[in-house]
């Protein structure tokens, strides 16, 4: 973990360039593929706006940008790919690193092991963010000692956005979730790939915004298996980020992957995502039984 980039005073755009062009020396860019969809706008709550966008993926890792509008900030996101998660997965949800986009963009990759499939970016879009930090670590090729790696981060603020950045393998999220105290996170990831890899993970608070943390019941999945979870908001609260977990007797599960993790609509008479956060975990055939749980983090309106 390399807690050097850790900032907690307000960000200016020079200090976003200069730590996304460090992150680009480090980490192999992702591959392009197809034509990103158009940006849907899928209403506001609370002063937040959600925002999505469709790209299609094959065997390369690949996703689309979901930019706010000019003036607003990323508070959060998430993605979701289509289809089976037995042969399909999440690589990366995360901010964007483009000078074009810093902090006010938000990315989600996946990859398919054969076929192609659609992965969706989410967006959560308000206020601009004011403290941000990163760590960069490596992965051994799958079956190798450090092949999976679990890191916590921690700071003086409340926590908002969150996100972890697979490169270089088949890197795969197990867990990405907040603490209870809603001051530090925990990022999970397994090398799935017959190559080491890297994996950034990232996180943002905002000192204008106090959210609450809201936790779904543990599903039990069975091997072989999705299970999904959804963790939900009170009434007069929007979500602003979220997140998950696969675990068994306190321990990230290996070989279970993340296909989903984004804000929900409960379905109520307005159509905005802003209810909670929705997960779906596929369980490897080999894995034994696991439980995942659902994190979404609050904010009152």
């Amino acid at each position: 973990m390399n807690d050097s980039a850790r900032m907690t005073s307000p960000i200016l755009r020079s200090i976003w360039i200069a730590l996304a062009l460090t992150a680009s020396l480090v980490l192999a860019p992702s591959a392009s593929a197809g034509i990103p969809g158009p940006t849907v706008s899928l209403g506001s709550a609370g002063g937040f706006e959600y925002l999505k966008a469709t790209f299609p993926v094959g065997e390369t890792q690949a996703g689309a940008t979901v930019a706010c509008d000019e003036g607003d900030g990323i508070t959060g996101g998430g993605g979701n790919i289509s289809g089976s998660g037995a042969n399909a997965a999440l690589n990366a949800t995360y901010p964007s690193t483009s000078e074009k986009f810093l902090g006010e963009g938000w990315i989600a990759e996946g990859s398919v092991s054969s076929g192609a499939r659609t992965v969706t970016t989410y967006a959560i879009c308000r206020g601009d963010p004011v403290g941000f930090s990163n760590g960069i670590g490596n992965l051994d090729a799958a079956g190798g000692a450090f092949d999976m790696t679990t890191d916590a981060q921690g700071d003086s603020f409340k926590q908002v956005m969150f996100g972890v950045q697979g490169s270089g393998g088949d890197v795969r999220i197990l867990q990405l979730r907040p603490a209870t105290d809603g001051l530090s996170w925990t990022t999970t990831v397994q090398n799935f790939a017959d190559e080491s890899a890297q994996y950034t993970e990232w996180y943002v608070g905002n000192a204008a915004l106090d959210p609450v943390l809201r936790q779904s019941d543990a599903i039990t999945v069975k091997p072989g298996d999705a299970g999904k979870a959804n963790a939900r908001c009170k009434a007069g609260e929007a979500v602003t980020a979220g997140g998950l977990f696969s675990a068994l007797g306190g321990e990230p599960r290996r070989d279970t992957w993340a296909t989903s993790t984004r804000p929900y609509d409960s379905k109520d008479k307005r159509k905005t995502p802003d209810d909670g956060w929705t997960i779906k975990v596929q369980n490897g055939r080999d894995a034994g039984k696991t439980k995942i749980a659902a994190y979404a983090v609050c904010q009152e309106k």
